[in-house]
This record gives structure tokens, sequence and C-alpha cells, in this order.
């Protein structure tokens, strides 16, 4: 099965493409390459380039695509300014100019590098992703944004701007391990907690060994996903709802020194805005039991291995971009399916000692 549809935003003339499927390399991304028609620069982490760069870069060549694989180290800590700037003069290097395209192959630390990347090499070039994981495909290749770790937290610089299509191949997914399997897991879990219920209680059927035989829920989060995107391209209020789990999240990530993965961070940021949501008094108390044993089912475990406090965490979510003078502001998930959306802000702050209650707890609760 292989389906492609396209989509509109205002940031991006052309259409985006996105196609899932097997097998998909030598057809739709060959001729997205030859409709562009410029010299494309494949660009991977050193893993993802030795598991699959030699494959895509066959298939280019053998299109007569011109075309050279650029690596970085593999990690989240590779998410940096100094990185970009590598790859930024490996491009000069190699005359690489205005004419470029540019294909990111790789999970999501390289759909966001890659996609910065192209929105300033020559004050904007065009590109393509192929992502390799499955929280790529369902999340960090879509949507347009893109952004780079600094010392102050996570995705803290970056920009808003679209790739011309992401091509989905998932046997590309057959070399992932559990634990890559669960990260993207938890992200169409959230799509589900927070935007569909039906979607949600579809996963409650699903086992990890499964993962690889639902194509249709994959799709299901993409199109879910991108629903919400094209109506609030520019985050001014629904789009804000992606973001259940993740104001928690990524502060444990920073905390961590991008230990903790993205997966476990947003896993565990869902079920301490989850708690916020019941302090609070809109969601009910069936829900979070619900999600735990989602996380059971599909072996998602995540734990605190480092240490952290509420206060280094409160700091860490002051940047948050649903922050407001400073003060982290939440999700309020009011049912499975459905967040408060509070005159279309769809987030609000909590007081700060019911949130460090919070954190507190989860900090004892889950430390490992």
């Amino acid at each position: 099965m292989t389906t492609t549809f396209s989509l509109k935003y205002m940031l991006q003339p052309a259409a985006v493409d996105i196609c899932i499927g097997h097998g998909i390399l030598a057809g739709t991304l060959i001729t997205q390459c030859k409709k562009i028609g410029y010299r494309v620069a494949l660009m991977a982490d050193d893993t993802v380039a030795a598991l699959h760069g030699a494959q895509v870069l066959a298939v280019l060549l053998k299109n007569e695509i011109p075309a050279e694989l650029l690596t970085f180290p593999a990690g989240e800590k590779s998410k940096n300014r100094d990185t970009k700037a590598a790859l930024e003069d490996q491009l000069f290097a190699k005359k690489y100019g205005r004419d470029t395209l540019l294909i990111g192959l790789g999970g999501g630390v390289t759909t966001d590098l890659v996609g910065f990347l192209a929105s300033s090499f020559c004050r904007g070039v065009p590109f393509l992703l192929l992502p390799t994981s499955l929280l790529a495909m369902v999340d960090a290749s879509l949507g347009g944004k893109t952004g780079l770790n600094v010392p102050a937290g996570k995705n803290l610089v970056g920009s808003l701007y679209h790739p011309r299509g992401v091509y989905m191949e998932l046997d590309f997914l057959k070399s992932l391990p559990a634990k890559e399997l669960q990260n993207g897991l938890v992200e169409m879990i959230k799509h589900g907690i927070v935007l569909d219920a039906s979607y949600f209680a579809a996963l409650e059927t699903q086992a990890l060994a499964h993962v690889l035989d639902m194509p249709q829920l994959i799709l299901q989060s993409c199109q879910i996903k991108q629903v919400v995107v094209q109506e609030d391209e520019f985050e001014q209020g629904k789009r804000r709802l992606l973001n259940f789990g993740h104001t928690i999240g990524h502060a444990l990530e920073a905390a961590s020194g991008y230990t903790l993965s993205h997966g476990d961070a947003v896993a565990l940021g869902m079920i301490g805005e989850l708690e916020l949501a019941l302090a609070e008094g809109y969601a009910p108390a069936a829900v979070l039991p619900r999600l735990k044993k989602l996380y059971a089912l599909l072996g998602i475990d995540p734990k605190i291995s480092f240490k952290t406090t509420p206060k280094q965490l409160y700091e860490l979510m002051q940047l948050d971009k649903k922050s407001l003078d400073q003060t982290p502001r939440f999700v309020m998930l009011t049912q499975i399916g459905h967040a408060e959306p509070f005159a279309g802000v769809f987030c609000r702050p909590v007081e700060q000692a019911v949130l460090f209650n919070v954190l507190e707890r989860m900090c004892v609760c889950y430390a490992s």
C-alpha cells in the first residue's frame, strides 16, 4: 500500500507531498527530485548513513541526479549550532549554491537540523525529508517546525519552513530497535489522547510487535497532526494541543543533558500534565489509568535516571514556547480526545505550588 496526499500552507507556495508506503524511493522521490532539478546534498547522521545512505545515494545516481552524501555524528547532542555550521561549511567547500536541494535522511534530529539549515542556507533552498524512524514519520517531519538545542533549552533556535515533500519508506522501520519504535508510539498516543478518542482506542488494541503491520495507524497519526497544522500553521491556538506532554517533557530532556529519549520524556510529560489537569478539576480520574495501561501494553516504561529538582524543571519550562511572561502554560485535557479550548488559547497557567507538587511526585515515583 502506498498513500500520497498533498498539503497547502501559507508559508509554502508549492504543495507539500506526503507519501507513505513501501518501495517509494525509486518512484515519487525521484519524480520530485527531477521536478526541482537541482544538485542534491543528502544528509544523514553516521548511524543512518551506514544503514541506508549508500542505498539512497545509489538510487539518486542511478537516475542521473547529481548527489553527494554528507554526514554528522549521531545523537541529540549533535542538534546544535556547531553541527549546522559544520554542514554549511561542507556545502560551501563542495561549491553548493542556491541551486541546491537538501534531502534529510534520518530521525527527528536530522529532520529538524536539515530543515533549519535549508531555511537559512543561501537565504533558503528547497528540501525533502526521508524519515527513517517512527517518531520522525508521525511527528518531526510534519508541520514545518525546525530547530536546534541551545544551552538554555530544547528547540529554542529554529524556523517554520516546510519541505517540498516527505517520503515515508516503511521498510526503513525494519531496522529500528524496539526502543525507537516506542519513541514514535508515544507521539501517536499523544495525537489520540488529545485529539481523537477513537484513534486512542485503536491503539489500545495493538501490541509493540505489531507496529510494522499497522501502516493505517501511522497514516492516521500523520493526518490527525496535519489537520491541526493546516488550521493553525503559526501555533497561535489549536496547534498548541500538539505540545501536550512536551512542556514538562522538553524540560526533562534538557535537565538530563539529552540522555533521556524524547519518547520517554514526552511519556513522562503526558503523565505530569494529565496530573495537572486532574488537580485543576478538568480531567476525569479514569483517564490516567488508561494512559498508563496503554504504556504497559506497548512496553513503554520511562524512568528518571538523572538528578533534577522541581525548581530546575520549572526554570527550563519558563522558556517553553507556550509560556507567557515566563510563566509556563499547559494544555488541560478534559477527556480522551478533547482539551479545554480556553477561548482559542488552548492552554493556561497553574499555581506554582500545584506544579511543584506534581513535579516532586514525578521525580520520586519515576526515579530509577
